[in-house]
């Protein structure tokens, strides 16, 4: 069974939490070190999204949709780098993680429901670019 009750393939989740838990302020330091050597703002946008997303993702508890909307300001300011699409992603799709909050016979798959979530805005990040509005 591929998930079950708070596993991925018999690898606890716990796991790769501490996982991201890691790699995130490094993704920030590696951005900081960027910002240094280049002073654009750009370089500067991307060092501030780096860093929402070590605090949010790594460092907080438990995230709230509305602690994303910090980090959704600045991702929307570079939407074509792969940090910004999962920031994007995770906004969007996280309110319907809420629900099973609400909803009783959820309380067992809520696990499963943020894993999911998580798994998708990684792959939409991992993807092409987001499209941009031709006016």
């Amino acid at each position: 069974m591929l998930f079950r009750s708070g596993t991925v393939s018999g690898l606890p989740l716990s796991y790769l939490g501490i996982g991201i838990s890691f790699v995130l302020p490094f993704i920030a330091l590696h951005r900081f070190v960027a910002a240094w050597r280049d002073p654009s703002i750009e370089a500067l946008i991307d060092f501030a999204i780096a860093v929402m997303a070590a605090v949010l993702f790594g460092g907080v508890a438990h995230v709230w949709p509305w602690y994303l909307v910090w980090a959704l300001a600045l991702a929307a300011l570079n939407p074509a780098w792969w940090l910004s699409r999962f920031v994007i992603a995770v906004s969007i799709a996280f309110p319907f993680l809420l629900v099973t909050w609400w909803i009783a016979p959820l309380d067992d798959v809520r696990d499963l429901i943020g894993f999911t979530i998580y798994a998708a805005a990684a792959l939409r990040a991992a993807s092409g670019q987001i499209g941009r509005a031709h006016v």
